[in-house]
């Protein structure tokens, strides 16, 4: 059902000078917060992109990567589970100069989970369903599939989707 859901949803294609916007946006908000960060946690795999960007707009030289992950091999939502060894997930500490980054907030789910380990961390992402969860740049509806530019040339709905746009 999850499955027919995703193909049900709008497909929009974010081209990169969105997510050149968003992450100058993002910076803003971050700035204006006057927020210090010193180390960024990207989710992978949809936040390692949008993570890099940010360590070299910030100027943040430390960049770690932990892994959850909410859907399954076929795009459907599964349960949450937190994938890194326990070595490397002590590595990672609770603090408020932590930025961990996504590309997108379907649910808040996977922000939710993280915050049982990261309580003082900051959260944000590229693209979020749902306000007020994190900073985020831009809002899109819940029934819009975003598809990022780094998504786009390895898989069959975007050739599809570039044909669609170049019309």
């Amino acid at each position: 059902m999850e499955q027919e859901q995703k193909q049900e949803q709008e497909r929009h294609l974010m081209h990169w000078i969105y997510v050149h916007r968003a992450i100058i946006s993002l910076v803003w908000q971050i700035k204006s917060r006057k927020l210090v960060i010193t180390n960024i946690v990207a989710i992978s795999r949809g936040g390692l992109i949008p993570a890099t960007f940010l360590s070299h707009a910030l100027d943040v030289r430390t960049i770690q990567t932990i892994r959850v992950r909410s859907y399954d091999n076929h795009g459907r939502q599964s349960e949450i589970g937190y994938q890194h060894s326990p070595t490397d997930f002590a590595t990672i500490r609770d603090n408020p100069s932590n930025l961990i980054v996504d590309d997108i907030i379907d649910t808040g789910k996977t922000f939710e989970y993280l915050k049982q380990y990261f309580p003082n961390s900051q959260y944000c992402a590229l693209v979020s369903k749902i306000p007020h969860t994190a900073m985020h740049a831009v809002i899109a509806p819940p029934s819009r599939w975003v598809v990022f530019p780094w998504e786009a040339p390895y898989t069959k709905e975007m050739n599809e989707l570039r044909e669609a746009d170049e019309e």
